[in-house]
């Protein structure tokens, strides 16, 4: 798969289908294991197509993350511009990593967006929760990228 598969249309879809996915009402018990679809949706694109999405995509997306949650604008752009910074550094080795590695890289990748966008909430004074409960996301995210990786692979050869 090279760079010239890229569509805007299926970046724009695959990006406002985890977006709803994000914000769709779940049951409490639930919430709490909800992967962080937008990032690993982000972390593809990132990672197979970095000619077309880069630190500015990242930061558009973040932008586009606080306006859907209602957070402090800025506060989800940073944290994603920085993660796709790490991602741009190291994609041509997590490319080739087998499934199972890139799914543990991947959760470390969450766990870092997670802990820059929890402390730049902190640093502004919108404070959250801060209990091992709140990183169940991290967990789930990695879980999910195989069943991530594969369908916007197929999705990407139509």
């Amino acid at each position: 798969m090279t760079a010239s598969n890229y569509s805007f249309v299926g970046f724009l879809g695959s990006l406002l289908l985890a977006s709803l996915c994000d914000v769709v009402h779940l049951p409490v018990e639930l919430a709490a294991f909800r992967p962080s679809f937008v990032v690993l949706i982000l972390i593809y694109w990132l990672l197979f197509v970095p000619a077309h999405v880069g630190v500015c995509t990242a930061w558009l997306v973040g932008l586009w993350v606080d306006a859907l949650r209602g957070d402090v604008l800025g506060v989800n752009a940073t944290a994603f511009a920085l993660l796709s910074y790490v991602i741009f550094l190291l994609y041509q080795r997590l490319r080739v990593f087998p499934i199972l590695q890139q799914a543990v890289v991947i959760g470390v990748l969450v766990a870092a967006q997670m802990f820059i966008t929890r402390t730049l909430l902190d640093l502004v004074g919108r404070s959250v929760n801060e209990s091992l409960y709140h990183y169940w996301p991290v967990l789930t995210s990695a879980i999910v990228w195989p069943w991530c990786l594969n369908t916007l692979h197929r999705w990407r050869r139509v």
